[in-house]
């Protein structure tokens, strides 16, 4: 391990509404947001400021024994990170799905992945800044069951940050899956010369092109750093 580090501890998280709209399928100048669901969102946004408890780590290794993986090939230096939001706000969610306020929870339930999302370019943004010290070209951020590569490469991330489940609470299940939910795990290549771009922040350059939910007319992934908002 060439370095490590860990999110800054903070609660405050700058959760943008038209990214919660976009994971609720609000697409701007084609639907309407009523009165009601105004309201509720902005309540669920402040409830959330109470529920959100950001926690990551990541880990930075020389690529050469990981050369054995093609997205690897180019790389000097790959950085792999973990982050979640914790599990207080998923478990309201299914409180409030219990009670019949399905609307409310899929709200903030939105709220949650956009938050996720939030802690993820947090964690990334220390990792730029350890890559502009050693004068590294760095990619975007890009995580396994996106794209191309497999959600097998969760097995990569966890075994080499060994550390991050006692760093973060963050788990890896038999089936790939991270516990909490609201958790994002990712890497990011680094290195002199020229990097291929994973993430190319183009939907026709994606595997899920064509079924999935995050595309926009402009033809870039809404979701992914590089995307247009």
């Amino acid at each position: 391990m060439l370095f490590s580090g860990e999110l800054p501890a903070t609660r405050e998280l700058g959760i943008r509404k038209a990214e919660v709209l976009r994971y609720l399928g609000y697409k701007a100048g084609k639907h309407h947001l009523s009165g009601r669901i105004r309201q509720m969102l902005e309540e669920e946004l402040e409830n959330a400021r109470e529920l959100i408890t950001p926690r990551g780590y990541f880990g930075i290794l020389e690529a050469a024994p990981l050369r054995r993986e093609k997205l690897f090939r180019d790389a000097e230096k790959v950085a792999f990170g973990v982050c979640t939001i914790g599990d207080a706000l998923e478990k309201r969610v299914e409180k409030l799905f219990e009670q019949g306020e399905a609307v409310r929870g899929l709200i903030l339930d939105a709220i949650g992945s956009a938050a996720a999302e939030e802690a993820a370019e947090m964690l990334n943004r220390e990792i730029l800044q350890w890559s502009r010290q050693q004068r590294l070209q760095a990619t975007r951020r890009f995580s396994p069951g996106y794209g191309h590569w497999p959600v097998g490469g969760q097995d990569m991330i966890f075994g080499l940050l060994t550390e991050a489940p006692d760093r973060t609470g963050v788990a890896l299940t038999p089936a790939k899956m991270m516990i909490p939910r609201k958790s994002v795990s990712f890497a990011i290549k680094l290195g002199r010369g020229r990097l291929e771009e994973i993430n190319k922040g183009s939907c026709r350059s994606c595997a899920l092109f064509g079924r999935c939910s995050f595309q926009i007319q402009e033809g870039a992934c809404a979701r992914t750093p590089g995307g247009e908002d």
